[in-house]
């Protein structure tokens, strides 16, 4: 049988990545393989074809004549299948309960228009920052709505809101008088920062550690009220986001505003490519009601 027919998708596919990133190993991290993993199909194909398809040397790698062929009629190809699949998915999908991923924060952000959403017979899941986007990639769910900093080569990001952060302490703490502070302010004190699956913390921690800020000790919980309770009970200060009519106001806290360019920002997440049925389309007309 002639091997162009027998030829497997996922290795035109493989192939295609390459050609998009001039790299093998960049070319495996898009498509969750390893380097090894990616030059055994490029091999495959390689021998398949009975040609090489790119050149190797110490400026990377380029395509041959035989590769760029191959790319031109592979292109077409794989996006045919694409739509196949996803009009497959949509269909499957059709008359399906739409499940919409949600990391933590938003729940306090938008809590009764996320309640209005869940009496629609929407499920709502609970989930990390960086979680939400994999559940997106995936899907798992329909859509999700997650934070930046997002790869927008691979998601379809609508903005939604952009909050600054707060300077949360004790009503008795000596910042407490402050119309506003600044990282710097945050000299010899005991911060609290959420955990690392949430986005903004690894950003913070480089931004505080190139600041250079004297005594100053980081710790970390994996909820915001953590955050609240710790200042009421220890002293400590937190960062967080001041959301309205938020339970946050049972602690006795205040919350002071950060003078610093940093922003917790939301954004609705799709999946990139994938068409919207007529239910996700009248979901995401709701959820931007939730942030105007």
């Amino acid at each position: 049988m002639d091997p162009v027919i027998i030829m497997e998708l996922r290795k035109l596919v493989c192939f295609l990545q390459i050609c998009t990133c001039d790299s093998l190993s960049q070319a495996g991290r898009r498509l969750y393989m390893s380097q090894q993993g990616v030059s055994r199909l490029v091999h495959s194909l390689e021998t398949e074809l009975g040609v090489p398809l790119f050149y190797r040397g110490a400026q990377g790698i380029k395509l041959t004549e035989e590769g760029k062929l191959l790319k031109k009629h592979a292109e077409p190809l794989c996006r045919e299948y694409q739509l196949l699949l996803e009009e497959i998915e949509a269909g499957r999908q059709a008359g399906k309960p739409l499940r919409l991923g949600i990391t933590s924060g938003i729940l306090f952000a938008a809590q009764d228009g996320l309640t209005s959403l869940e009496q629609q017979n929407i499920t709502l899941i609970d989930t990390y920052d960086d979680l939400c986007d994999e559940m997106v990639l995936e899907g798992s769910v329909s859509m999700g709505i997650g934070v930046e900093p997002v790869d927008h080569t691979r998601f379809e990001v609508t903005p939604l809101a952009r909050y600054p952060l707060y300077l949360i302490c004790r009503q008795d703490h000596p910042l407490a008088c402050r119309a506003q502070v600044t990282f710097d302010d945050l000299a010899g004190q005991h911060l609290y920062l959420l955990g690392q699956h949430y986005k903004a913390t690894p950003r913070l921690r480089q931004i505080l550690a190139s600041r250079r800020i004297p005594n100053l000790t980081l710790h970390e919980t994996g909820y915001m009220m953590n955050i609240y309770r710790r200042c009421q009970q220890t002293g400590c200060v937190g960062l967080a986001v001041q959301y309205p009519n938020s339970v946050t106001a049972q602690f006795d806290c205040t919350a002071i505003p950060l003078r610093e360019d940093f922003f917790w920002e939301p954004c609705l997440l799709r999946k990139k490519g994938l068409p919207l049925s007529p239910e996700e389309a009248m979901l995401k007309r709701q959820i931007l009601s939730l942030f105007p």
